[in-house]
C-alpha cells in the first residue's frame, strides 16, 4: 500500500546497519538471513540465535551469564554489541556482550560528577558514552555533558555538549566507531545545533547551528541529511558538516524533534523504520521512500496479521520487534499470538509470508548477524 508522504511522521532508529554481504536478493523462503533475538520470560533474559534455513535455535541465558538480573535494566545495541546498564543508583554499571565474538565486558561506576544525573548510556566497541545533566539550572538552563569512558584503559574524558536536558530515550545522537553526532535545541540561544565530537580526542570537530524548528536527521552514504518541517532540507558531509549537493533529500518532510533515524539507500529508495503519529500495530513496520517520486511505502502489519490468521485459524496479540534487510527484500518480525505463543515471521516488502519460526520466549529485540 502506498501513502502520500504528507502524513506526519516521527522517525525512530531501530534499523541496524547492513553489511556488504547482504547484496543478494531473496525472493522466496531459501537463503533467509540469520538473526539474533534478545528475549525474556519470567524476568530472565535470553539470547536466541536463529538460523531460518535449518530452523535451528541456539539459546543462551544472559541473566546467568552476566550474573545479575538484566531484565529490569535499560538496554541499547551497536551492531553486534548488546549493552545493559543501570543509571539510577550510585553504583551504576554497564554489562555488554558481543554476540559475534561472545566477548563479555562489565564496568561499575560510570563516569559522572557528583552533582549530575545520568540520562543515557550508549557504547561502541571501544568507548562507553555517558550523558549527564547538572542538578541545578545555570543561567536559567540545564547543562548537559558527555563523558567518554575508554573500555581498555578505564579512563574518562568529559565534554560540555550544550544547554538542554538530554532526553533519556537517547534518540538525538548517531554514534560511529570514532565519533558521535548529537542534535539538540540550545535553550539559551533558542537555536538548534548538531555537533560532531571525536571520541578519541573528546573534541568538538564540527558544528551546525540553525533556527529553532522541528527536524530529524539521517546519515547515509557519508552524508547527513537534515529534514526540516515546512522548510528546505539541507545535506552535509557527515564528518565536516559542510554543505553538499544531493537532490534526493530535498522534497522529504519531517515533523520529528531533534532525532536521528538510521537508514540506507538502495535502488534509489530510502529504507527506514517508521513510527506514525497514532500508534497502532501498523505503525511499527519498515518502509521506504521512493526517491524518484517521493512516495512512501509501508509494510501493512494488518495484512500480515490476516495472513497469519488464515494459516493458523487465530491471530496476534502484538508485533514485538522487527528489523529489515532492504538489499535482500526481507523484513523479520517478532510476534506474540492470541495463544500467548511467540515467534518470528519472515516476509518480503510485498507482504508475502516466507517463513514462520516458533520461539519459546517473547521477542524484545531482533539483531542482524
Amino acid at each position: 500500500m502506498k501513502y502520500e508522504f504528507s502524513i506526519y511522521l516521527s522517525f525512530f532508529f531501530l534499523i541496524f546497519s547492513c553489511s556488504e554481504n547482504n547484496e543478494e536478493l531473496t525472493s522466496n523462503n531459501t537463503n533467509l538471513p540469520e538473526v539474533t533475538v534478545i528475549s525474556s520470560v519470567n524476568n530472565i533474559l535470553y539470547q536466541q540465535d536463529v538460523n531460518p534455513n535449518s530452523e535451528n535455535v541456539s539459546v543462551t541465558n544472559l541473566t546467568n551469564a552476566f550474573g545479575v538480573e538484566t531484565n529490569y535494566l535499560s538496554s541499547n545495541f551497536y551492531n553486534s554489541l548488546v549493552s545493559f546498564y543501570n543509571r539510577f543508583t550510585s553504583d551504576n554499571f554497564i554489562l555488554q556482550k558481543n554476540i559475534v565474538t561472545n566477548e563479555y565486558y562489565s564496568n561499575t561506576g560510570l563516569c559522572k560528577e557528583p552533582n549530575e544525573d545520568i540520562m543515557h548510556v550508549t557504547s561502541n566497541y571501544k568507548k562507553i558514552i555517558v550523558f549527564t545533566i547538572e542538578h541545578q539550572l545555570v543561567n536559567g538552563a540545564y547543562q548537559s555533558y558527555m563523558s567518554i569512558l575508554d573500555r581498555d584503559s578505564k579512563t574518562c574524558q568529559r565534554v560540555f555538549v550544550g544547554n538542554f536536558i538530554f532526553p533519556s530515550s537517547g534518540g538525538n545522537f548517531y554514534v560511529e566507531d570514532n565519533n558521535i553526532l548529537i542534535g539538540f535545541r540550545d535553550d539559551l540561544l533558542d537555536k538548534n545545533k548538531i555537533i560532531n565530537i571525536d571520541l578519541n580526542s573528546a573534541q568538538v570537530i564540527a558544528s551546525l547551528e540553525f533556527e529553532n524548528t522541528y527536524f530529524s536527521s539521517t546519515v547515509t552514504e557519508d552524508k547527513l541529511a537534515i529534514l526540516f518541517y515546512q522548510q528546505e532540507n539541507k545535506v552535509y558531509n557527515k564528518n565536516t558538516l559542510k554543505p553538499v549537493e544531493d537532490s534526493r533529500f530535498y522534497n522529504l518532510s519531517s515533523t520529528a524533534n531533534p532525532y536521528f533515524f538510521k537508514s540506507e539507500i538502495h535502488n534509489n529508495k530510502l529504507y527506514f523504520d517508521v513510527q506514525l503519529a497514532q500508534p497502532s500495530p501498523a505503525a511499527y513496520t519498515p518502509g521506504y521512500i521512493d526517491l524518484s517520486n517521493n512516495e512512501l511505502y509501508l509494510l501493512d502489519s494488518y495484512d500480515l496479521m490476516a495472513k497469519y490468521a488464515k494459516i493458523y485459524g487465530y491471530g496476534f496479540n502484538s508485533f514485538d520487534s522487527h528489523t529489515a534487510y532492504p538489499k535482500k527484500n526481507i523484513a523479520v518480525f517478532g510476534f506474540t499470538n492470541n495463544l500467548d505463543e511467540h515467534g518470528l515471521i519472515y516476509t518480503n516488502y510485498e507482504g508475502e509470508i516466507l517463513k514462520i519460526i516458533p520461539l519459546e520466549h517473547k521477542v524484545r529485540y531482533i539483531l542482524k548477524n
